[in-house]
Parts: structure tokens; sequence; C-alpha cells
């Protein structure tokens, strides 16, 4: 009986001296996702003029439904976009797309959204400067709807990649696009949190 005691309490106690390196090394992983995340959109907003055409042909036609999350909208700014799961050139040509895949609207973490700020009036998010506190941003996907209430809008630097991060407990939206008030290029951030569930979808 002793023996079994002293191996637990050596067990507990390799377990308390690994848990700092266990958790920093946590901490480290997620960090560089969040950054490796934000870097992609930096990248992609900044790729091309906002309303420079790409290549004549019908990109729509090589669109696929499981290539789209769901459909974003901002009844204040009619804004109507689908998000595209993946952040490339076309498909933020096409509408607005996810910045980190893993978070799906509607669950803790934030569920980040990146957009061109095209000069077309309407186009994307050219309006997303209209956006105030406690306007409403809906999420429809194929399984239901997501309810967003605006808590905060502010312009970032472009490496300031903590928008995009949760806080381990709500279930936030954030919107992000370009803001070219600033030299070099800064960040609109539109950041919501979730009101309510809509479950009358079938």
């Amino acid at each position: 009986m002793k023996r079994v005691c002293s191996i637990v309490l050596i067990l507990i106690g390799l377990c308390v001296i690994a848990y700092p390196k266990v958790r920093d090394a946590y901490y480290d992983k997620k960090e560089t996702e969040i950054l490796d995340a934000w870097e992609r959109v930096s990248f992609e907003l900044e790729q091309r003029q906002p309303d420079k055409e790409l290549p004549s042909e019908d990109v729509w036609d090589k669109i696929k439904p499981e290539d789209i999350d769901g459909v974003l909208e901002i009844e204040k700014i009619s804004l109507k976009e689908p998000i595209f799961k993946k952040l490339t050139e076309n498909n933020l040509y096409l509408g607005v797309a996810k910045i980190k895949e893993e978070v799906e609207a509607g669950t803790v973490g934030c569920y980040s959204v990146a957009g061109h700020r095209n000069r077309t009036y309407g186009r994307h998010f050219n309006r997303l400067g209209e956006i105030q506190k406690g306007d409403i941003i809906k999420i429809t996907t194929a399984q239901d709807a997501y309810t967003y209430e605006v808590y905060e809008v502010l312009i970032v630097k472009a490496e300031d990649s903590w928008v995009i991060e949760g806080n381990g407990e709500d279930s936030l939206i954030t919107l992000v696009t370009c803001d070219y008030s600033m030299k070099p290029t800064a960040r609109l951030v539109v950041r919501g949190k979730l009101l309510l569930e809509d479950s009358s979808l079938p």
C-alpha cells in the first residue's frame, strides 16, 4: 500500500512540474495559429486594389455548396454576402471569407470574417464604417441562424491580431476590412457578441 501511495505521489509531483510547460506549449501553439491566420488575412486584403477586376472567366461556376460556410447579413447597410470557408483572393472577390476555418458560428470563440472595402458603394464591406454599437449582424448557416449585437467598432494597426481572439467564454464575431484613412493601411474592425439563437430553421 505504501509503495502504491509513493508511486501516486511521484506521479502527482511529475504532473505538477510538467503542467507549466504543457500550458505554455498550448498557449504558444494557439498564439501561432492566431498570428498565422492574421497574416493570411493581411496578405489577401492587400493583394490587389479593391476594384481591380479578376480574369473574365465565370468564377461562380467553380464554386461548390461545400465551399460556403453561410450567409452574412447586416440589414442596416443592406449587406448580404456569402461567407467562404477559405480565405483566398477569388473568394474575397466573390464575397467574404472566414479567417479561422475551425471556429463555427454560434460557438464559444471568435467567428472572424474578412472582406474587401471596395470603392464601389455597397460592395462587400464598403459601408462597414457606418456600423455602430448596438447594430445587428446575422449569420445564417445550413443548420441555424445566429444574431450578434455589435459592442465595439475600432481602427487597429495591421499587426493587431488580438481582435480575432476569443475570450474563452462568449460567442463573438469579428468583421475585418481595410481602412484607408491611415498610412500604412490600418484595419477597420467590427466586433459583436451572440445575442440569441434562432432555431426556427429546419
